[in-house]
């Protein structure tokens, strides 16, 4: 049947599928001229012609058309730029709220549309800020072009300056504001209403603790802060101007993120911040030398005896926090390069703790990052503590080192390791320490990743069984078991396989019942021979 174009079950049929093709073009052209905003207006304040109908917007006429009707592809806008671009801009974006990038530098050019002349006309619909690469005085900026109108849309301000003048005490009048996105010197004050702040991205410049203290003391209603210290190089090693002054309750906070700050100016802020029981913290340390790592591994020892798992593995690179994605802060990530260590220090009664210490990787002595490794597990080990899990994904101290602090975990029950064949060898070798038994109450072991060999893994289950102390799952990647299965898998309950570089969900053999996992067993030995 011929079915003309006219036809209204034709367009019934297509009518769902051209709205599915419409939305997606939208949010493609979105994604596009959006991006693309944001590049051209940080290319810095000498390019004034920065906001710029979008190429996609003219690919064809369907396009064209999407682009016309959807005020939100209009919604970003850079200032200074020529009135007649505002003004279309302005339009064609109706009514939804604005997201406005601009500069401080004086305008000088007579077809530039002036700062006052259109952040007055829109400064009711913006709901997001930026103001980038200021060359005057950010107050004076505000002042001359703001005055006090309302931002009674503004939920997010993020502000890069070179210099805040206090004494200019001037606040931005933004009821509804949530979002600070600070880059600049340490005070930030008297900027915003600081009680009004939910989420605060900070990057000073060689702040002090009791400075960040002081500024956090006033934003009692923080849910997510993310402190990142920049420069503060010229400050590692050296004592901090910290004072003694009075506790900071941030009952609110969920997340809390600070990097790039020195050992003894973390230990001092947060020993004066009160933070809740759930709050998941964050904490990346800088450090030049091996000669303050001691305090930071004793400031983590301190988290011990609240936690049930630990994991200790290589420092992986930062990310920005989800209300700093459409930040310059997105551009800067990943921080903190160069070998380091982290700490994931996890339990039921508190939120989650991840702990970085970052070395230097430029320093001359290359050996000096493995026994900082190895430094971290025998300080741990000191400390008071009821783990029920340990991971431990990083090159294996001598077994005499693995002995002494497997044996201050007497509750581990699973025992996560990622390591080298002979580090996990030595591994085993350290459980098979007597006349005490190490780890009595162990019963899963996973080792993924590891090729192992089979006699041995063997006669370490052997071992633990004759002891009374028995294995009771081993978990390991399918086919890594060098001479197959057949050589131990009577000895444990059960095996679970994990899928070579494809993680999947853990595949368990019973073999201690004639199930249908020992048939699935079978077939893993086979494989494994």
């Amino acid at each position: 049947m011929d079915v003309g174009s006219n036809d209204p079950s034709w367009d019934a049929l297509l009518g769902p599928f051209e709205k599915s093709l419409t939305d997606e073009l939208e949010q493609r052209m979105k994604k596009f001229t959006h991006s693309s905003a944001k590049m051209s207006a940080l290319e810095g304040a000498e390019h004034k012609y920065r906001l710029r109908v979008s190429p996609a917007f003219s690919v064809c006429a369907t396009w064209r058309q999407i682009a016309i009707n959807t005020p939100t592809l209009w919604s970003r806008i850079s200032l200074p730029t020529s009135g007649k671009l505002f003004k279309l801009f302005r339009d064609r974006s109706r009514s939804v709220p604005l997201d406005v990038i601009t500069t401080c530098y004086a305008d000088d050019d007579g077809e530039v549309m002036g700062h006052g002349d259109a952040l007055r006309q829109i400064i009711p619909r913006i709901s997001r800020l930026e103001l980038a690469d200021p060359g005057l005085s950010a107050a004076d900026f505000f002042k001359e072009n703001v005055c006090q109108r309302e931002f009674s849309s503004l939920l997010i301000l993020e502000i890069s300056i070179l210099d805040w003048d206090e004494q200019g005490l001037y606040t931005l009048n933004a009821p509804v504001i949530h979002t600070l996105i600070y880059h600049g010197p340490p005070s930030l004050r008297p900027l915003v209403h600081p009680h009004r702040l939910v989420n605060l991205s900070y990057s000073p410049s060689q702040a002090t603790s009791s400075q960040l203290l002081g500024i956090l003391s006033e934003m009692p209603n923080l849910e997510q802060c993310s402190i990142r210290n920049e420069d503060d190089s010229e400050n590692l090693g050296l004592p901090s101007s910290n004072v003694a002054r009075a506790k900071v309750p941030l009952p609110r906070l969920k997340r809390l993120h600070i990097s790039n700050l020195s050992s003894h100016k973390l230990i001092h802020l947060l020993e004066h911040l009160v933070l809740p029981p759930c709050a998941s913290v964050e904490l990346r340390v800088f450090e030049t030398g091996p000669t303050t790592s001691g305090d930071f591994f004793r400031f983590a020892g301190s988290y011990m005896a609240s936690c049930d798992s630990l994991e200790i593995t290589k420092s992986e690179a930062i990310s920005p926090e989800n209300f700093e994605y459409d930040s310059r802060l997105a551009n800067d990530y990943p921080l903190g390069e160069g070998p380091g260590i982290c700490l994931k220090l996890r339990s039921e009664t508190r939120g989650p703790v991840k702990l970085h210490w970052i070395f230097d990787e430029d320093d001359d002595d290359d050996s000096m990052f493995p026994r900082i490794e190895y430094q971290s597990l025998e300080t741990l080990a000191s400390y008071p503590n009821d783990l029920i899990f340990v991971a431990l994904k990083f090159n294996l101290p001598t077994t005499r080192e693995l002995i002494e602090a497997l044996s201050s975990w007497s509750c581990l029950s699973h025992i996560c390791v990622q390591v080298s064949e002979d580090d996990f060898e030595r591994f085993l070798t350290a459980l098979e320490d007597t006349p005490d038994i190490i780890c009595p109450a162990l019963t899963i072991l996973d080792c993924c990743g590891i090729r192992f060999s089979s006699v041995r893994m063997a006669s370490f289950l052997e071992f633990r069984k004759d002891r009374g102390v028995p294995i009771h799952e081993i978990i390991m990647t399918r086919g890594f078991a060098e001479g197959g299965v057949d050589e131990f898998i009577h000895l444990v309950p059960t095996v679970s396989f994990i899928e070579p570089e494809v993680e999947s969900e853990a595949k368990e053999v019973d073999t201690a019942s004639g199930s249908e996992g020992e048939g699935e067993g079978d077939t893993d030995e086979d494989e494994d021979d």
